[in-house]
């Protein structure tokens, strides 16, 4: 079997009384390594820094042999440090004397983490149903969570026409070609799922490999990749996430985004983002997508609510269904029970024939009402009604008709102060607000301003046909500084405006409109937050020789301003923001110290 995605090392020895009856391994992670050590038949093995150690951690930690491995006569194994000078943590507990092991428990010798596998000899290649696929998924994923280890999760659309059916024996020859550590899931038809950790691999190299080897035996007609904990923190999320970015196996080779940029395809458009913030939102929206429950979204004005409603309704169950706008400000009273309800012929003057109403035309569908917060108390009470009773009668008929709709509303206003003040019915604001979610703005997360200033720029030289112009480091930085009270919409028509204006190779700081100029500061002002994404140079320059600072200096400033942009983009998640930096955790623990950064 292939042994590229996990470094295998096999321990010699002789076949013992109390050898593992299945197959028992040792998953080793820290000092940025990950590999897998099987334990042979052997009673027992040293595990220490020893060159001859069975065991052998590289880790100044460690001693030469720092504890003894046993098998008792009935397979189980048990861990016992060699002295009281050797400490040793069991599931994150300090122990002196021997302990016995189960699999999964984590041992902590040093910096190293060693996560105990003692799984039968039958079940390492066993082709799961998704409910056990998840379940050893979720599995690994909780001693990625404890480890800080990566697993790759990839979606396969076999292409059965080409194949005929596919069956267990398809399988047994793929599993010849897979890693030792894969776990492969089928449902019955062409969807495969294939888990793997990732060591020092990119996840595109592992990816292409296993699609390589699969394709052998059944061709792939589509791939779709996310990576724990990159893109995903829980199982759920995880495989939703490998399907949305499933893309045809031609294109395998495409360039993908940076692994702090997470993509996500809604409907017609494709979301970027990287603010930690931003993450969690998408996360609860893909839990509430799949449930009836009304949905209030709050947020400023133009931070992108209508987006947030396009989501709920295409990752839904009703994503077939028509998803009906309503745009509460702009609806008048005197029509409003026209527009929402429709009317039979002779209702009124001018009504010559049958008109369906928006909220029965959504009937299966999602109802989106935009402004909520700018409704008048009329339409108030008629949407409280329709809430309430799920049912609509047109103008001109006594007949009342059934329907079913996901409610989604969206206001940039605070509605409890609303309900406070007596603008805002209280019991329409209890059966909206069943879940809320916020959006948080553009000012909060400018860690994404370069990216989205990109990303609309681009689209906007797109539909006129021209190559997209460079944005210079300055007007970025101009960019990150300014507040943008009008959020994204601002920024997107600041990028619109940019592409038509701007005929140069760069856009540069004289293009940028007075009010971005005035409102933001200059390089030389002071570093703004979120510039990680931008650059790895510093922009200030000494003004002589006699100004111009030592080299040990230049260091630390560079080495502290990356560890805290690196806090920033992760969310403060140490761990994660280590391995950005691809720094040891315990270093990293040591930096924080030396800076003063809590």
């Amino acid at each position: 079997m292939s042994r590229r995605g996990s470094e295998i090392a096999r321990i010699p020895g002789d076949c013992a009384q109390g050898a593992p009856r299945g197959r028992a391994c040792f998953l080793i992670v820290g000092q940025g390594t990950l590999r897998t050590v099987e334990l042979a038949a052997k009673a027992s093995h040293v595990v220490g820094s020893d060159p001859a150690a069975d065991i052998r951690l590289i880790d100044p930690a460690v001693a030469r042999q720092h504890a003894i491995l046993k098998f008792r006569p009935d397979g189980k194994a048990t861990i016992v440090p060699v002295s009281i000078d050797c400490p040793m943590l069991v599931n994150l507990r300090f122990v002196e004397g021997q302990v016995a092991l189960s699999d999964g428990d984590l041992v902590s010798i040093g910096s190293m983490t060693l996560t105990y596998h003692d799984i039968p000899r039958s079940l390492w290649h066993e082709l799961l149903d998704l409910e056990a696929f998840r379940q050893r998924l979720e599995r690994r994923l909780d001693v990625g969570h404890a480890t800080g280890a990566r697993v790759l999760m990839v979606s396969m659309d076999l292409a059965r026409e080409r194949t005929g059916a596919l069956g267990p024996q398809v399988f047994e020859e793929m599993g010849a070609l897979l890693d030792d550590d894969a776990l492969v899931g089928w449902d019955g038809t062409s969807h495969v799922r294939i888990a793997v950790w990732l060591a020092q691999e990119a996840p595109e190299q592992v990816c292409e490999r296993l699609c390589q080897g699969v394709h052998k035996c059944a061709p792939v007609d589509a791939v779709g990749v996310a990576v724990f904990p990159n893109d995903a923190t829980n199982v759920k999320t995880l495989l939703a996430l490998s399907h949305q970015n499933m893309r045809p196996m031609a294109q395998l080779h495409a360039p993908q985004s940076s692994p702090m940029v997470r993509t996500l395809q809604v409907g017609e458009h494709v979301v970027h983002f990287m603010d930690p913030a931003m993450r969690q939102l998408f996360d609860s929206l893909e839990c509430l997508s799949t449930t009836d429950l009304p949905v209030l979204i709050q947020g400023e004005t133009g931070v992108g609510k209508d987006l947030i409603a396009h989501t709920l309704h295409e990752w839904s169950p009703r994503r077939d269904k028509p998803l009906v706008t309503l745009n509460c400000a702009a609806i008048a009273d005197t029509l409003v029970e026209n527009e929402l309800f429709g009317h039979e012929p002779g209702a009124f003057t001018g009504a010559g024939k049958t008109k369906q109403g928006l909220l029965e035309s959504a009937s299966g569908g999602t109802v989106f009402l935009d402004e909520i917060g700018e409704c008048s108390p009329q339409i108030q009470a008629k949407l409280l009604r329709v809430l309430e009773t799920r049912r609509v009668s047109r103008l001109g008929s006594v007949k009342e008709r059934r329907i079913d709709v996901r409610w989604v509303a969206a206001t940039n206003r605070d509605l409890k102060r609303e309900v406070a003040e007596g603008r805002f019915r209280s019991d329409l604001l209890f059966r909206l607000n069943a879940a809320s979610v916020q959006v948080p703005p553009l000012r909060s997360r400018r860690v994404e301003i370069p990216l989205l200033a990109r990303t609309f720029l681009e689209r906007a030289c797109l539909r006129s046909g021209r190559a997209a112009p460079a944005i210079s480091l300055v007007v970025n930085w101009r960019l990150v500084e300014y507040s943008w009270p009008g959020n994204v919409r601002e920024l997107r028509s600041l990028m619109e405006y940019l592409a038509a204006t701007t005929d140069g190779p760069e856009i540069e700081e004289q293009h940028l409109p007075p009010e971005i100029l005035a409102a933001s500061r200059t390089p030389e002002e002071g570093t703004p937050p979120g510039l990680a994404a931008l650059t790895s140079a510093p922009l200030s320059r000494p003004g002589g020789w006699s100004e111009y600072p030592g080299l040990y200096d230049e260091v630390r400033r560079l080495e502290e301003r990356r560890i805290r942009e690196a806090l920033m983009a992760t969310g403060s998640v140490r761990m994660e923001a280590a391995r950005l930096l691809g720094m040891p955790l315990r270093t990293f623990h040591t930096k924080l110290k030396e800076y003063g950064i809590s």
